[in-house]
């Protein structure tokens, strides 16, 4: 899952947290903007070898599982030379855009309906978008783009706790916490635009390449943790972490984080370090 996102910091504000003004749900980062010098050496290579955009399977993308077929989304004005009211007002109706999405759900986006939410016309959606499909992965990319951001600034901290499964858990809880419960808005989203994806096939492709992407920034952490397939085993942890997170966003429990969501990656952490879980070590 993209979602595609989950992981984890000691320093908690990630770029969404630090900049969200009141009333919008994400801000704009371009990806020509990525000042973190290894976002850019793993996107680079992706795009470098024609695969960004294809849709291989991924198992770390979490719905890409079989052979895509070619059922691309029209093409958007995102690669084109906009000037920046252009860019500006891209944007605006991507946020827009997300706001539906977590307020109403993935089904309720329509270029008509984002137009009426960000009080345009639908041909200036149009003109944006082009198509439905566009605009749903313009708003992909969009989150996961600061997914991939905020992973970048966290994955030194995982890198030098690995030694310390018990440390490495705590800090991928407290991440995800505050990330995607705390945050409901994002935790929403993460659900929604994946949910997309399973009934949009042209969506994939782009659910596929952050997959791929946020697994590559985090496999250093997973190697110096002791995993032997780091791709797999992030995957792994990925998406118990999804599961565990809809069913807190659905029916929220109490003292979630420290009496549910720690205990349990805790003991996916241990079995990715080939070690037993803490309580079976506690009685040996």
């Amino acid at each position: 899952m993209l979602i595609i996102v989950l992981l984890f910091s000691s320093g908690w504000q990630t770029a969404a947290q630090k900049s969200t003004p009141s009333g919008v749900f994400f801000t704009f980062i371009r990806v020509d903007n990525f000042v973190n010098r290894r976002v850019s050496e793993i996107i680079t290579p992706h795009a470098a070898a024609g695969k960004i955009g294809r849709g291989e399977p991924s198992s770390s993308s979490g719905l890409v599982m079989t052979e895509l077929h070619s059922n691309k989304p029209s093409p958007s004005r995102c690669d084109e030379n906009l000037s920046a009211k252009g860019e500006q007002r891209r944007l605006s109706l991507i946020e827009a855009a997300m706001r539906l999405i977590v307020r109403d759900g993935h089904h309720s986006l329509s270029l008509r309906s984002v137009a009426k939410e960000a009080g345009c016309s639908h041909g200036s959606v149009a003109y944006y978008f082009g198509s439905k499909g566009a605009l749903m992965s313009a708003a992909i990319d969009h989150a996961c783009e600061k997914i991939a951001i905020s992973f970048s600034e966290i994955a030194p901290d995982l890198e030098a706790c690995a030694h310390d499964p018990a440390r490495f858990a705590t800090l991928i809880a407290q991440y995800n916490t505050r990330l995607l419960i705390e945050d409901r808005s994002m935790g929403i989203a993460v659900y929604e635009l994946n949910l997309a994806g399973a009934h949009d096939p042209s969506l994939r492709p782009a659910l596929s390449k952050w997959g791929r992407i946020h697994a590559d920034l985090c496999r250093e952490a997973f190697l110096k943790l002791g995993s032997q397939d780091p791709g797999a085993d992030f995957a792994f942890v990925l998406h118990a972490i999804g599961g565990l997170v809809i069913a807190q966003l659905s029916l929220p429990r109490k003292d979630f984080e420290h009496r549910i969501f720690l205990p349990a990656i805790e003991r996916l952490v241990f079995s990715v370090a080939g070690l037993a879980p803490r309580a079976a070590q506690a009685k040996s």
